[in-house]
């Protein structure tokens, strides 16, 4: 990378008191962006971002000789926050953030010069390479315990309140991080028996609950499911209250999503018996399917979304491979798409010039044998006229580009017609012209066609924003885009009133124009 690019992209490394006023006003990351850098990676997001942006750099290809460093980087900026990055990539985020503060202890060392990616993979080495601790022996609970299910004896399970976002204890008993950048974490463990004098602590599920009382992580060993036999002590904390509310108010996601436990995974008869104690829990489509399944509630509820896309971004939105003629045709430079310069005038007399374009057609040639000193022949047929005083070909010209004209608008319009009728597959289209479309998209019906497991990660990568949902599905093909396929053997039809309104409008210009010579002439007559 050159060195002054690499040395503008770095100017936030000096130590500021806010980071992120860093990474939005001196390196160029937009508000959203610089907020999820900064809470998940607190004194190493200017790092992280300048990362990002290297390999953005890296990625983006060459750039014109003699761009400035400056506009580089501001490009790779745009790029970067019109993407919205950051905001996909959390889970990467998460993941590198969790290896940096309990697999090298908040310490980057030799690490420190790798690549974004680079990082993400030696994360994903450490989170796979991670054992699964066997438990304390004789294990004091210092934590505060929350909900307990231990005997008489003080053998069996227990939550506990680990009252941290990351502990060292959970990631080693657990093999995962024990680490969560939206909650604090709080550990399902199990009393074992062993001895009369002797027990075993385990540590079986391991939740990430933010204050709010959202679920963002909630997994076994290994970032594995939990299994079906630990519900019983899950249940029991959907009811557990905090102050004047519930412990739990909701389910979000935060990595690795599809390992984490769901409302959905109860069995038929709890999901019915969670229902009709805390409805308000089923706020997800995903959620609102399986009740729609169990016919708890009569119908899924409509979602739409109005949507806005610019012309230069409506081929994301379809399969085709007409981008190009899309572009053309929205933006009014369409001259090219149709060439049918050298028509067959005589049919188009035959079958398309009205009596009043006649009348015109015969007025012009008039001229053009008066001009010439011709004497005019009514007699003639309308063919043979032209063919006798159409010297330069004028009126053929003329017909032949109004034939043209109007089968190009045939064609035009036939395309317009067939790009609606595609984006019409997400919903209806309420605007497309040469500012880009507006559609209000179906997004329930889209929805629908997804994995729950896909929809949860995308919705709360998107935090539920019905706009980035839809975008998510589109750019990450996790819905099938509609065809947008133009048929080559398609002919145009001529409109005759659009045909003959053009031919009049060019045989004036030449009737003008014969005038002109007409009096021309006259006038060289009258001063010989």
């Amino acid at each position: 990378m050159n060195t002054n690019i690499r040395n503008i992209l770095r100017e936030g490394l000096i130590v500021e008191a806010s980071k992120k006023d860093i990474l939005i006003n001196k390196i160029g990351w937009d508000e959203e962006s610089a907020d999820i850098l900064d809470r998940l990676c607190g004194p190493l997001s200017v790092l992280i971002g300048n990362k990002i942006i290297e390999y953005k750099v890296e990625d983006y290809g060459e750039f014109p000789d003699g761009t400035s460093p400056q506009d580089i980087k501001k490009v790779i900026m745009d790029t970067l926050n019109g993407e919205r990055f950051v905001n996909r990539n959390r889970q990467q985020l998460t993941s590198i953030m969790d290896w940096i503060r309990v697999g090298l202890n908040g310490n980057l060392g030799e690490n420190k010069n790798l690549s974004f990616w680079d990082l993400y993979k030696a994360s994903e080495k450490w989170h796979d390479e991670l054992e699964v601790g066997a438990g304390d022996i004789n294990y004091i609970e210092e934590n505060p315990i929350i909900l307990d299910f231990r005997d008489a004896n003080g053998n069996g399970f227990y939550w506990a309140d680990l009252e941290t976002s990351s502990s060292k204890e959970e990631c080693n008993r657990m093999g995962h991080c024990g680490t969560s950048g939206a909650g604090d974490i709080y550990s399902l463990r199990q009393v074992i028996p062993l001895s009369e004098k002797h027990t075993l602590n385990k540590s079986i599920l391991t939740a990430a609950i933010s204050k709010d009382g959202i679920v963002y992580q909630m997994k076994g060993g290994k970032n594995s499911k939990p299994e079906a036999k630990y519900h019983e002590f899950i249940y029991p904390l959907l009811f557990l209250k905090r102050g004047n509310g519930y412990f739990i108010n909701g389910f979000g996601s935060e990595y690795d999503s599809a390992s984490d436990f769901k409302l959905t995974d109860f069995s038929d008869d709890v999901i019915k018996e969670v229902f009709a104690k805390r409805p308000e829990l089923f706020n997800k489509r995903s959620l609102k399917k399986k009740l729609f399944a169990l016919g708890l509630i009569p119908e899924l509820p409509e979602e739409y979304v109005n949507i806005e896309i610019a012309v230069d971004n409506i081929e994301r939105y379809v399969d085709s491979n007409y981008s190009d003629v899309i572009k053309s045709v929205l933006s009014g430079d369409d001259y090219d798409l149709w060439d049918n310069y050298d028509a067959d005038w005589k049919s188009a007399l035959e079958y398309h010039v009205n009596n009043e374009s006649t009348v015109e057609i015969i007025n012009v040639l008039r001229e053009m044998a008066a001009k010439n000193g011709v004497e005019f022949d009514d007699s003639m047929s309308l063919e043979e006229m032209i063919e006798e005083y159409d010297e330069d070909q004028e009126v053929i010209n003329a017909i032949q580009l109004s034939v043209n004209d109007a089968e190009r608008d045939d064609y035009i319009s036939y395309i317009y017609k067939q790009l609606k009728s595609s984006l019409e597959e997400y919903g209806g289209v309420e605007k497309l012209d040469d500012t880009g479309v507006s559609m209000r998209v179906d997004l329930g019906k889209l929805i629908d066609e997804l994995e729950d497991d896909v929809y949860e990660e995308i919705a709360d990568n998107c935090n539920d924003d019905s706009d980035c949902i839809f975008n998510e599905m589109v750019s990450d093909s996790w819905i099938d885009k509609p065809d947008f396929y133009l048929d080559d053997r398609y002919i145009p039809d001529v409109s005759e009133e659009y045909f003959n309104e053009l031919l009049q409008e060019r045989l004036g210009e030449i009737s003008l124009n014969e005038s002109k010579a007409l009096i021309k002439n006259m006038l060289r007559e009258n001063f010989k």
